[in-house]
């Protein structure tokens, strides 16, 4: 079953996200269409919150939000997008690509 998706934001913070970070919520979503994308915790402000990192064309995207799910639908909370950081793209990469066992 294909999961169904819902995604809201606040119009001021995309506004000044794409100041900042040159990409608009709506463009940072697509990070939800990379089957390979990586979801994990982030702690922050005293509140859980999530980091999504995915494709987007040929640049990775780290995607901040809040995060909730109920049955087969999920539900997310952008607060900010940006382009990842190496460290976040090797973590992608290895997420996806582990290197094999050495068999000495």
């Amino acid at each position: 079953m294909k999961r169904r998706i819902h995604l809201e934001w606040d119009e001021r913070k995309d506004r000044e996200n794409q100041k900042r970070h040159g990409i608009s919520f709506l463009e940072a979503s697509a990070v939800f269409d990379d089957p390979n994308s990586w979801m994990f915790p982030n702690y922050r402000h005293g509140e859980e919150r999530w980091c999504t990192i995915g494709l987007i064309g040929t640049r990775f995207y780290s995607v901040f939000h809040l995060y909730d799910q109920a049955n087969d639908e999920e539900y997310f909370r952008l607060i900010s997008a940006r382009e990842s950081e190496p460290p976040e793209i090797r973590r992608y990469n290895f997420r996806n690509n582990p290197e094999p066992e050495s068999h000495s």
